[in-house]
């Protein structure tokens, strides 16, 4: 099965100084693609810049923004059979 997965923050920018930051670590989406890739799924997953990174090998795609992850969402989630956001 093709699974795409959710990780991390975003950081929004407000002006050329300042962000509205989301702190999430992303430790829950990086478990959910271990397990799945343990479980032999092809797993894609959208990470934050600043995310923890799973432990297991998969395909991984950074984003920044709220925008940046809508992006690689639309461009990726019509080729997954289930899409997980934690």
């Amino acid at each position: 099965m093709r699974l795409l997965v959710t990780a991390g923050g975003t950081r929004e920018p407000i002006d050329s100084v300042r962000v509205i930051a989301n702190t999430s670590t992303g430790r829950l989406g990086a478990r959910l693609a271990d397990e799945a890739t343990d479980a032999g799924h092809d797993v894609l997953l959208l990470h934050a810049a600043t995310a923890a990174l799973p432990a297991r090998p998969c395909r991984r795609a950074a984003f920044e923004t709220h925008a940046g992850l809508g992006r690689l969402a639309e461009q990726d989630a019509p080729h997954g059979d289930r899409l997980f956001l934690p």
